[in-house]
């Protein structure tokens, strides 16, 4: 999916990322290193490493979840 979305753009030189298990698959690791990608890993549990995504996603709660009744 990551190559996809990168497909026919310049590469970034570098990438941030959660502590998601995701991103510690092998197979992430390996595309990273041939593409020469540094990844960059948030702070655990520190919001504020990330602040537009994190508005963004307390947007998409308040406004979708928030009016889905249960």
């Amino acid at each position: 999916m990551f190559q996809r979305a990168i497909r026919g753009q310049n590469l970034p030189k570098y990438l941030s990322s959660d502590h998601d298990p995701l991103y510690r698959f092998h197979q992430w690791q390996a595309n990273l290193r041939v593409l020469e990608v540094t990844e960059i890993k948030t702070v655990p549990y520190v919001p504020l490493s990330h602040p537009f995504v994190e508005r963004l996603i307390g947007a998409v709660r308040r406004e979708y979840l928030d009016r889905t009744l249960f």
